[in-house]
């Protein structure tokens, strides 16, 4: 796919075609979802075309699609004209793969669409309005530079009631340094062309991140919530976060990560009483098994002795032979001292080797 209006590392922003529509109308049903807006109303293949169709023929209303670096869509996005003001723009929701959904996609698009908005001189605002109970969206707003403008109180209605929604704007002049630098990134520059440097080099440490701790953050969080599905969803709240704050990932990311993990998996067990911890997989019953009770070959015989420990030693063994941290990063991530970390796994280890009469064999299986 060529005529890429922008684009960052990950994304490229073009104008949304009538063959992408059929996509994009298999992902109406809410599952790629990113509600910027508060969502709306699932359309079908005539509605979109008919919408598409009006684009062409209203100034300043406009869809887009966003594509990975292969040419494959993975995200739509629009605007439409303030009704009652020149110069402004109203961003519509954007809508997600849901393959591709991840917690840097969402950030993506709205840093690309709020970049197109300012490339046309005539426009100075650029406004979005946001369900007030989606703190993940109004995070990423905040970080892009969006500000606060006001509370549409009992705007939204759902199957739940009636909720607030917020008011978000950003000026031409408000767009953090570094951050409207489009020189060689408009039409005809293509993929190839060199983005902002500060820009770049934020999207460039994220994505290295992302791809680096998504895995182990998820199944870490699958381990503590017994759920794939509220685990994915809690490692993408992790990383949203984590775009909040780059600067304090820069200095030390696996700890901040695995911290706010657990924090966001322990509210989710509050909500939901049934939600148990559950025990470490087959690869950290193995290490464990090497460290404490070698002569425990039936994995099946040790599990129930680690998961019949106390909380905190359960985790610590988590923490460390299944994830591999470091003591003192086990540590930070349960708010203790690595010392405290040390004498808790001895404690464990020696409860399992009292129990199953096995014997240390050794250095244990996770680093120090």
């Amino acid at each position: 796919m060529t005529g890429y209006l922008c684009r960052s590392s990950t994304l490229g922003l073009r104008h949304l075609v009538e063959d992408d529509l059929a996509d994009v109308q298999s992902w109406m049903a809410g599952a790629g979802r990113e509600p910027w807006q508060y969502g709306s109303a699932d359309l079908g293949l005539d509605e979109l075309t008919a919408a598409l169709t009006m684009a062409a023929e209203v100034p300043w209303l406009d869809f887009f699609a966003f594509d990975k670096p292969d040419g494959s869509l993975v995200a739509m996005g629009g605007w439409q004209p303030d009704q009652q003001w020149d110069g402004v723009l109203v961003f519509a929701d954007v809508l997600v793969a849901p393959e591709a959904r991840s917690a840097a996609v969402g950030l993506h698009t709205l840093l690309l669409l709020v970049e197109h908005a300012f490339s046309h001189p005539e426009i100075h605002k650029v406004v979005g309005h946001v369900a007030a109970a989606n703190a993940a969206i109004i995070a990423v707003a905040e970080r892009v530079g969006f500000r606060l403008e006001g509370t549409l109180r009992r705007h939204l209605r759902t199957p739940e009631g009636w909720f607030d929604v917020l008011s978000y704007g950003l000026l031409r002049e408000e767009i953090p340094p570094g951050r409207d630098d489009r020189a060689g990134r408009r039409a005809g520059a293509g993929m190839n062309a060199p983005p902002s440097a500060a820009l770049e080099s934020d999207h460039e440490f994220f994505r290295a991140l992302y791809e680096r701790y998504a895995d182990p953050i998820e199944r870490y969080a699958t381990r503590l919530l017994g759920s794939p599905h509220d685990a994915e969803e809690v490692a993408q709240d992790v990383f949203l976060q984590g775009w909040c704050a780059l600067d304090r990932l820069r200095e030390s990311p696996a700890p901040w990560l695995y911290v706010v993990a657990r924090n966001l998996a322990i509210d989710r067990r509050r909500r939901d009483s049934r939600c148990d911890l559950t025990p470490p997989d087959s690869q950290c019953i193995e290490c464990v098994q090497v460290a404490a009770a070698p002569d425990a070959f039936d994995a099946d015989v040790l599990q129930p002795l680690v998961d019949g420990l106390p909380l905190r030693q359960h985790q610590i063994l988590l923490l460390r032979y299944g994830l591999g941290l470091r003591s003192c990063d086990v540590g930070r991530v349960l708010g203790c001292s690595a010392a405290a970390v040390r004498q808790n796994e001895h404690r464990a280890l020696e409860r399992i080797r009292g129990r199953v009469g096995g014997r240390a064999s050794g250095p244990l299986g996770a680093p120090a």
